[in-house]
């Protein structure tokens, strides 16, 4: 067998390293907006690839709406400055790692904004998604928002920060054609003292969080945002969680509904679900209708009473 030599080697490392399946680093995307398979990227001008993580920050907005394979990570929004990411129908993205819609600005990068709005396609993150979890030591107020209308969404979710008033998360859920779970396995959705789960419902109602295998969580200081102004359903209980534990509260807020009285329903514990429950109220008409009744029973009496 022939000895291998170390200038063969040498040899090797500029096709290996022109190789984008070689590369394994943070890309960056560089114009102000256009497609995520596009050539604005750093490193070779090629999208991430499934050693990479892919940056989105500088006041960006990136389109993702076809299969990109699989990638370590995603960060939205990590400076002094926006990234957004539109996840449209016929995208599709698989993640090793974590989505971070905003989770590592500092003291030196102030103000970062991180959105995700996803109508369509299909994303999983091993590592979970994380909303506005970032921020020890802003000089500004850094946020991240998701808003999931459409297509799946699979893996754990952490909504605001734990500790940091400079870091807030909203999660949005809109209409009912959305899949957002945890794919049956063990992965948690926890909403952290400044971050806010938000619902708005569509005409027949919204997409159940479905987290049956994990541990859902309420920390003290969460918040909840139900918005009923597009329902025009029937009263009863949707369930807006389906969890497989169920833990804390949050301060809820109502707005839009009309006809109803929205009350929010914790199962604790081993049912786990969150439920929104819709009392209708009484048409005008009717209560008018029962009060007559009321003073016409009344008034027979008396005449009774004094016959």
């Amino acid at each position: 067998m022939k000895p291998i030599r170390i200038h063969h080697l040498l040899a090797l490392l500029p096709a290996l390293s022109a190789c984008p399946y070689a590369r394994a680093a943070n890309i960056v995307f560089t114009v102000s907006s256009g497609n995520w398979n596009s050539s604005n990227w750093t490193g070779g001008g090629v999208p991430p690839g499934s050693s990479d993580s892919g940056l989105i920050r500088g006041n960006r907005t990136v389109t993702l709406d076809q299969d990109q394979g699989t990638i370590i990570n995603v960060f939205l929004g990590e400076d002094s400055g926006y990234g957004t990411l539109l996840f449209n129908a016929g995208g599709s993205l698989n993640l090793t790692g974590t989505m971070d819609v905003m989770r590592r600005a500092s003291g030196s990068m102030p103000d970062a904004v991180g959105t995700l709005t996803m109508t369509g396609g299909a994303l999983t993150s091993a590592g979970g998604m994380y909303v506005g979890v970032g921020g020890a030591g802003n000089t500004g107020t850094s946020s991240g928002t998701a808003t999931i209308s459409g297509g799946s969404y699979t893996g754990a979710v952490s909504i605001g920060s734990i500790s940091v008033s400079t870091a807030v998360g909203v999660f949005n859920v809109v209409g009912s054609s959305a899949s957002i779970g945890d794919g049956g396995a063990a992965r948690s959705f926890s909403v952290n003292p400044y971050g806010t789960l938000g619902f708005t419902l569509g005409a027949t109602g919204v997409s159940t969080l479905d987290y049956a295998a994990s541990a859902v969580n309420f920390a003290n200081g969460s918040s909840i945002v139900i918005d009923g102004s597009a329902y025009t359903g029937t009263g009863g209980d949707l369930v807006l969680i389906n969890g497989g534990t169920l833990t804390g509260t949050a301060a809820r807020t109502f707005t839009g509904f009309t006809g109803f009285t929205p009350e929010l329903i914790y199962n604790q514990g081993g049912d786990g679900d969150l439920i929104l429950r819709l009392t209708a109220v009484p048409e005008p008409a009717v209560i008018t209708l029962a009060s007559g009744w009321m003073a016409f029973g009344l008034r027979r009496r008396r005449t009774r009473s004094a016959a």
